[in-house]
């Protein structure tokens, strides 16, 4: 659903390249999200969740994919503190990999705790990302930036789609202090687009209310080819 398609393509094979599973082609993720969304989905949205593997016998790459219905869609967010922190970078830092504890627990942690996402911060006290999602930050003063990626975050597509066309879009650092005092905190992912977190561990997050730059960014996601 949504745009980003040639975004999605891409990305699964740029990753399993650069973790070492070797490289395939773009149009076997484009022919596994139609011909599985479709048959699954028809007309309606839902989601198609494609895995690249190592293949039989170590050799080549297998692809498996998986179906989820969409679910309600929400105008904002609540998150709460991931019981764990964030490992930090390592040497696949930016792929999005399967099993990682990290990742599961706080996924797991946010359910339990009926919110939508678990922010992870690093050993320094640093914001790295989302456990679904990178993070988006709108300080008092206005500026729109979201953390390095150099810490270790995921790159999502929805991020490097934004980073690509939104030139107000910086880096930066943030502690918990500048995350509970933005005006806006705005997770975004390919499949959700941009989305307020308005609420973080009980407290409201920029007056309780989605803001501007959100609703502009969740446009713009969603023209995105």
């Amino acid at each position: 659903r949504g745009g980003a398609g040639d975004h999605r393509a891409g990305s699964l094979p740029g990753g399993a390249n650069a973790i070492g599973l070797g490289p395939f082609a773009p149009l076997l993720v484009v022919r596994a999200f139609g011909e599985l969304g479709g048959a699954v989905f028809g007309d309606e949205s839902g989601i198609v969740r494609i895995e690249a593997q190592r293949g039989a016998h170590g050799a080549g790459v297998s692809l498996l994919a998986t179906t989820r219905p969409l679910g309600p869609e929400s105008d904002s967010w609540s998150a709460m503190t991931s019981p764990l922190g964030h490992h930090g970078p390592s040497v696949h830092s930016g792929a999005k990999l399967t099993q990682q504890k990290v990742y599961e627990e706080a996924r797991a942690a946010s359910r339990k705790s009926a919110v939508d996402e678990a922010l992870l911060f690093d050993g320094s006290g640093h914001l790295v990302e989302g456990a679904r999602s990178n993070l988006l930050i709108v300080d008092r003063a206005g500026t729109l930036a979201t953390p390095d990626l150099a810490l270790g975050a995921v790159a999502g597509i929805a991020l490097e789609i934004l980073s690509a066309c939104v030139a107000e879009l910086g880096v930066a650092t943030f502690d918990k202090s500048d995350v509970i005092n933005a005006r806006e905190l705005i997770a975004v992912n390919a499949v959700r687009g941009a989305v307020s977190i308005t609420e973080l561990d009980g407290r409201n997050i920029g007056g309780g209310a989605s803001g501007p730059w959100a609703k502009r960014l969740h446009r713009l996601l969603a023209d995105t080819p």
